[in-house]
């Protein structure tokens, strides 16, 4: 009972502050109605785990739409099997930092923030606190580079590793 509740304020906590308005100039609006962004398809390559236990998944097969306006303001969200193969979903929003453009190579950053759902942990086997709630919030700074259309990305998942995804803008 106390954890379905816990989980439905975790979940209305993110909801609200991702979606929460804040006063904007006309300009902004006018900018905003001519910003064409785009989409990207993104698919795990690897997932690395600090601590190598067996038991762990290590082939997420991450599948995610990511929206980018021009901005740097960006959308999306992710379907993949968590690291004990249970089947998760990310919903974020974030910013993208251009670092340097050499040519038609993009060296960048971004900082995503979300909530994820999908950890199930009725038993206790796991001992992470946060995959006893379930779905709870998260941040995940990623470090990448595109080449024309083609994207290839870092992302950290806490103190627990690292996944490469590529993905490509549509």
């Amino acid at each position: 009972m106390i954890r379905s509740d816990i989980k439905i304020l975790v979940i209305l906590w993110v909801v609200s502050g991702l979606f929460l308005s804040v006063p904007i100039t006309a300009k902004e609006v006018e900018d905003r109605d001519k910003d064409e962004g785009c989409f990207f398809l993104q698919t795990s390559a690897m997932t690395y785990h600090w601590n190598h236990n067996p038991e762990r998944n290590n082939k997420q097969e991450l599948i995610g739409l990511e929206y980018h306006k021009t901005s740097s303001k960006i959308y999306g969200l992710v379907h993949f099997q968590n690291s004990y193969f249970q089947p998760t979903w990310y919903l974020y929003t974030g910013k993208l930092y251009s670092f340097k453009e050499i040519s038609d190579f993009n060296l960048y950053g971004k900082l995503t923030y979300g909530i994820i759902s999908g950890y199930d942990d009725e038993n206790g086997r796991h001992s992470a606190y946060m995959n006893r709630l379930g779905t709870f919030p998260a941040i995940l700074p990623t470090f990448g580079i595109g080449y024309k259309e083609f994207i290839f990305e870092v992302s950290l998942f806490g103190n627990a590793g690292y996944i490469a995804n590529m993905g490509m803008k549509f």
